[in-house]
């Protein structure tokens, strides 16, 4: 960054790498700053990465703002939209956790801790996705075949489970090419000058 300290690309590498050294707050920072303008070829991915470094941060309502903006700039992008909903569901625990400890229940501050440690796991997962792929033996109870350690974090994640994900999908991607279609039709009526008869 010293020898290009005004390229927006060497600056956002920085942020990256401050980010996988868990300088999260440096990294929010740069990445914040890059994103501002909303017509730079990065400011999708700038705003989509502060997201995650304010999720690390615990802000969760932060992140949820960032993954919004990002939504503005990078419409329809499947693994932000995921990320946005796990930062409103960490989000909303948070505040179930604030509010049970404003009311000092013992038991609940217990149960607070053992979800709090449960969300950090889904958390780690979800922002690191090569550290998703290893077993966590703690984790487990029984042994369980791949499929099922594979079945068990994929609804952690996505909320859901997989057959049900998988069908969602499907019906976007129906929806998906049915306006790819309209949109087609409708070009082509407009070079034709008129309708498409």
């Amino acid at each position: 960054m010293a020898t290009r300290p005004n390229d927006p690309a060497a600056r956002f590498n920085v942020a990256d790498g401050l980010y996988k050294n868990g300088r999260y707050a440096e990294a929010a920072a740069l990445f914040r700053d890059l994103g501002q303008d909303a017509g730079s070829t990065l400011a999708g991915n700038a705003r989509h990465n502060l997201g995650n470094s304010l999720f690390q941060s615990k802000d969760y309502k932060g992140a949820v703002g960032a993954y919004r903006d990002a939504l503005r700039v990078r419409t329809g992008d499947a693994e932000t939209r995921r990320n946005l909903e796990l930062a409103l569901r960490a989000l909303e625990e948070q505040k179930k956790q604030e509010q049970q400890q404003k009311q000092g229940d013992p038991k609940d501050q217990k149960q607070d801790k053992k979800n709090e440690k449960s969300s950090q796991d889904q958390k780690k997962d979800q922002q690191k996705p090569d550290d998703s792929k290893k077993s966590d033996p703690k984790r487990q109870s029984k042994p369980q075949t791949a499929e099922e350690r594979e079945r068990e974090r994929f609804e952690k994640e996505a909320g859901m489970p997989k057959e049900r994900a998988e069908q969602l999908l499907a019906a976007l991607e129906r929806n998906e090419s049915a306006q790819q279609k309209k949109q087609l039709a409708a070009k082509r009526a407009e070079r034709k000058g008129g309708k498409d008869w």
